[in-house]
């Protein structure tokens, strides 16, 4: 009886333990409904901070330079245009020596003559002589003109460096504007993402504190923290750093502190590739100034041909001898015997080949440059369309649902972090999207070597 007795005890014993111990392992497996109503709205206020800083690439300061304000200050003020002013006067100043007479000579000469046998007294007599020489080449017709026509040429040569130039300051302005507002863009990705990863850091500490998620939940939350604080720092000093090369291609005439008023908004008509080459190829500035340089070439040749005919010589002459006074007018040219210019003028002739080889080099690089930036620009174009088309609107849906789920019960934490990188990396691929179109825009009207007619990117 006594140890029917004390089995019955001890089993009510373990029961009541057990009970306890599945009691304490709920507990600590489960948080309150206080603690898990936290958790929710925590995530939700997360969800919604990060679906709230999305701005998809609309960037831009009402107040600030355009991409136009900011080119009409670099045609006036980038430092490289002194360097083409000094071109055109280094051109006016060849056809001003160009056009310039050969320089009259003028000779003197003095003297005491004696004479060679005596006279009646006996002595030979001494008396001083002098004499007076002025001398004027005269060129012939053929070679004054041919000077002049290489010296003319001077100045289409210049003027093609300048267009060609400009050509190209437009494009790396435009590329200096947008890579600005890209790094800018970037800078406030960061940033928001920066605040949003703290807020999940802190979600992920009362997680872990809860019982709710394991230690690694926060590793991984830290380690999204530490990644966005060392991209927005990466960001601040490569917005600095587009900020100046912009500065720079202005002459610094931007200052520290400028603001951009426009934003990724523009995007390159759909022309074809036949009219992008067709256009390239028939008013491209590099080819234009290569013609020009060949014209100069050809000047040349025909220059130093002609640099080889003598010059005709006229002297006036006046002399007072021993036993006469004399004038006398004289008339004389050099004889081209063994010297009519023959190396000077070969190498011209070179040189004009090589001009000649230039524009088929031209040619073949303008018809590469303009296959490749075509491509790039329609490639960037159909990125921005995909975005457009729902890449977009799905991330946001998705990170939207996954939040809506994780609050009903239906989705773990788990699936709202990846929701919110999916969405993450839609918008920097889509401002990274963005900034392509906008500079191969800028790439492929430098191979045309013409501005292109603008429209709105349909999305923005």
């Amino acid at each position: 009886m006594t140890t029917h007795a004390n089995i019955l005890r001890f089993s009510f014993t373990l029961a009541l333990l057990a009970n306890a111990f599945m009691a304490c392992g709920v507990a600590a497996e489960r948080p309150t409904a206080s603690a898990a109503t936290l958790n929710t709205q925590s995530i939700t206020n997360a969800t919604d901070a990060l679906t709230s800083a999305l701005f998809w690439g609309q960037i831009g300061d009402p107040g600030g330079y355009s991409v136009a304000d900011v080119l009409k200050i670099a045609r006036k003020c980038n430092p490289n245009w002194g360097t083409y002013a000094a071109n055109h006067a280094a051109a006016h100043a060849g056809l001003m020596g160009a056009m310039a007479f050969p320089n009259p000579e003028f000779e003197m000469e003095g003297g005491r003559a004696t004479a060679r046998e005596n006279d009646d007294s006996g002595n030979r007599p001494s008396r001083n002589t002098w004499g007076l020489a002025l001398s004027q080449p005269i060129e012939m017709p053929g070679k004054r003109r041919a000077r002049k026509i290489e010296a003319e040429a001077g100045f289409a040569v210049a003027a093609g460096e300048q267009a060609e130039f400009s050509a190209m300051l437009r494009a790396d302005v435009i590329e200096a504007y947008y890579t600005v507002q890209y790094h800018a863009a970037q800078q406030r990705l960061w940033d928001s993402l920066l605040d949003v990863s703290e807020e999940f850091h802190e979600i992920a500490k009362q997680r872990t504190k809860l019982g709710d998620a394991g230690a690694i939940e926060q590793i991984n939350a830290q380690i999204e923290l530490f990644k966005a604080r060392r991209e927005s720092k990466t960001a601040k000093r490569k917005s600095a750093a587009a900020r100046s090369a912009l500065n720079a291609l202005t002459g610094g005439q931007l200052g520290e502190n400028f603001k951009l008023s426009e934003g990724f908004n523009a995007a390159p008509r759909s022309i074809t590739l036949k009219q992008s080459m067709e256009t390239a190829l028939a008013c491209h500035p590099r080819l234009l100034r290569l013609a020009t340089e060949l014209e100069q070439r050809y000047a040349t040749i025909d220059k130093e041909r002609t640099a080889w005919w003598p010059d005709l010589k006229i002297t006036l002459r006046k002399a007072a001898e021993f036993d006469a006074n004399s004038a006398s007018i004289a008339a004389g040219f050099e004889i081209p015997l063994w010297n009519r210019n023959q190396g000077n003028t070969a190498k011209a002739r070179a040189m004009a080949q090589k001009t000649y080889n230039d524009i088929i080099i031209a040619f073949n690089e303008i018809r590469r440059d303009v296959e490749t930036a075509f491509q790039n620009c329609e490639a960037a174009r159909e990125q921005i369309a995909s975005y457009n088309e729902g890449l977009k609107s799905a991330s946001e849906k998705a990170l939207a649902m996954a939040a809506a789920q994780y609050r009903e019960g239906a989705a773990g934490y788990l699936d709202v972090l990846t929701a919110r990188r999916i969405l993450q990396e839609t918008e920097q691929g889509y401002i990274q999207s963005l900034y392509d179109a906008a500079t191969a825009r800028a790439r492929l009207e430098l191979a045309i070597g013409k501005q292109m007619p603008m429209e709105p990117a349909k999305g923005n």
